[in-house]
């Protein structure tokens, strides 16, 4: 079991604030539950693909994603007559059909075509190469995180379903064969390496310029893991044993068109020489501080000097890898950010800053400025270890409960972060297996799918709908072993910006009215977590000093009683230390005040420890 922390947070100045967000309900009867999907948008219609009918995965072996409620269906959803119609995968290849039904694939959508990349399920039984070796994993019933990079054709799909709603429309006129599912082949396009294998991770497209060279285009592969067997939360050591692999950074490759050689020798008629798309791998970006899966990434825009003229605004375009689990040294989330900058090929960590809100992957979406060059990431519910409670206090919960929060995190021209937690409650478990799928008609930053902040038109616009997920009345629901305790939900929420009566200069620091600030120890200076061993019943805090100093402990009881007083010898050195204390009680609740002081910073934080 874990405990709660309870952090003190300053009030918030009321000032005006640069927009706020709206969120309501949509009523769409048929919409499928389903939750942890990959989503596009083609003509004003959402394709949906993979994910679970049922709420988060179990923690028993046998339980654990089973294939019965894998989505076996693609959904077409009309926002504008809220109307859904489905396709089954059964006719499909093997392999399309094997991955079609799999849970958190990587995806990206690049005008009219959806990339679909690994995903973890159980394979479809005629996809008989997964189970031949090399592989370790011949069992049937064995999960398999699958390499797989799929192609979608979304205009020769959506053919495929207006041709079965036309037959639909006139079974009842005239005897018509059933809808010949075969055809829905002509819409996937299939590449097979195990470099795809990847599962929670994140997907994107860019197109890299350097200097006297063409641009190039090229797909990135952020983060995420390999895990092949069944789902174990004990280990492989203990039960059914599992391989798993986290990946340390990013992979990249194109798609390059070759011609295709005919084994015909005689010549052909035809004017045009058959071409065929071929996977080309470039070199990757690695970090061994790059452990992530289940994790928010978002493209992250700057200002950049350009000597051409151009129509469109000149910005560098990185990719910001936020939180994600899991730490080596614990199983709680990351607090830092991550920027990776393809023109530089490094991945840099973001200095003095600490996600806390919103840490799992959840809805996302963000706005930019080019006029000052400031970007608003936004996230939607989900799970998190920190949360501020009804008090308004911020409390840490190393169990990451399943959280309401609708946070913001500002970063301005200087590049100077700040988190916010904007006064929207949004019910519990929405964000959770949840995406945002963008507004056909909303503004982005060329090339980008970026909401422009400055091209948003009158009073109040749709950016977009936040759809699918799991619900839960339990926070701490992965501890909780009865299967009712959450389930996949059918829901979709309109997401709405609205302009403010005076619109400030969102270059200034981001104070929202009766939002709530997170405190980051005076700019960063101290960051404090902490995770509990029941085996040895003591709770390990780790320490983040922004510069080496001298660093003092102070602890206290419930009635504020002075129980101990610190000062660690020579300080405490710059970057992360760790140490324990006996303070873990199986029997009984116990309630701690923790006091840091380092260096003039002072963080006073509540301990709730929980049996």
């Amino acid at each position: 079991m874990g405990f709660i922390v309870a952090l003190s947070t300053q009030p918030l100045l009321a000032q005006t604030q640069p927009f706020s967000l709206m969120i309501q309900r949509v009523d769409m009867p048929a919409l499928p539950s389903l939750h942890s999907f990959a989503a596009a948008q083609y003509q004003g219609k959402w394709y949906l693909f993979g994910g679970r009918r049922d709420g988060l995965h179990r923690r028993q072996p046998f339980r654990a994603f089973d294939s019965a409620h894998a989505n076996r269906y693609i959904w077409c959803v009309d926002p504008e007559s809220r109307t859904v119609d489905s396709m089954p995968i059964q006719n499909l290849n093997p392999s399309i059909q094997s991955q079609l039904a799999s849970t958190n694939m990587l995806f990206h959508q690049e005008e009219n075509f959806l990339f679909l990349a690994g995903g973890y399920g159980l394979p479809c039984r005629q996809d008989k190469a997964l189970f031949a070796p090399p592989s370790k994993y011949t069992d049937p019933e064995a999960h398999r995180t699958f390499p797989y990079l799929t192609k979608v054709d979304l205009a020769k799909l959506s053919s495929e379903f207006a041709k079965q709603s036309e037959l639909n429309s006139r079974k009842d006129q005239i005897k018509q064969k059933p809808f010949p599912l075969a055809t829905l082949s002509s819409a996937f396009e299939q590449w097979t390496d195990p470099q795809f294998a990847l599962t929670g991770g994140a997907m994107f497209y860019q197109v890299d310029y350097y200097p006297h060279r063409v641009p190039t285009g090229r797909f990135y592969l952020v983060g995420g893991h390999r895990f092949d067997g069944l789902y174990n939360p004990m280990g492989p050591q203990n039960g059914p044993g599992f391989e798993q692999e986290y990946h340390h950074g990013v992979r990249r490759f194109q798609l390059v068109q070759q011609t295709v050689k005919s084994r015909n020798k005689r010549k052909s008629r035809k004017k045009s020489t058959p071409k065929k798309e071929f996977v080309v791998w470039h070199s990757p970006l690695t970090d061994s501080q790059f452990r992530r899966r289940d994790v928010n990434v978002m493209e992250s825009l700057h200002h950049v000097d350009a000597a051409n003229d151009s129509p469109f605004p000149h910005v560098r375009k990185d990719l910001m890898v936020f939180s994600g689990v899991f730490q080596e040294r614990a199983n709680i989330p990351y607090t830092n950010l991550l920027e990776i900058n393809s023109d530089s090929s490094t991945i840099k960590p973001v200095p003095q800053f600490n996600q806390l809100l919103n840490q799992y992957h959840s809805a996302h979406t963000s706005l930019y400025s080019y006029k000052v060059d400031a970007q608003f990431f936004l996230f939607f519910g989900g799970i998190a270890q920190y949360y501020f409670n009804d008090s308004g206090l911020l409390t840490q919960d190393p169990d990451v409960p399943v959280v309401s929060t609708v946070s913001v995190i500002e970063r301005t021209a200087a590049n100077d972060y700040s988190e916010y937690a904007l006064p929207i409650q949004l019910p519990k478990g929405v964000g959770a297996g949840t995406e945002f799928i963008p507004a056909n008609t909303v503004p982005r930053m060329e090339g980008t799918v970026v909401i422009d902040l400055e091209s948003l038109q009158g009073d109040s616009q749709l950016l977009g709908h936040l759809v699918g997920g799991f619900s839960t009345m339990a926070p701490n629901v992965f501890f909780d072993n009865d299967a009712n305790e959450s389930k996949a939900e059918a829901h979709a929420y309109a997401v709405y910006w609205k302009r403010n009566n005076e619109f400030r200069d969102p270059a200034q620091k981001l104070s929202l009215t009766e939002a709530q600030w997170v405190e980051q120890g005076n700019n960063g200076q101290i960051h404090f977590q902490a995770f509990t061993n029941t085996e040895n019943g003591k709770v390990y805090f780790m320490i983040q000093m922004a510069e080496e100093g001298p660093c003092t402990l102070t602890l206290r009881d419930e009635s504020s009683k002075l129980l101990l007083r610190h000062e660690f010898p020579g300080g405490l050195p710059k970057g992360e230390s760790v140490f324990a204390l006996p303070l873990y009680d199986a029997k009984q609740t116990k309630t701690y005040q923790v006091e840091f002081e380092a260096g003039g910073v002072f963080l006073k934080e509540q301990l709730i420890i929980n049996p």
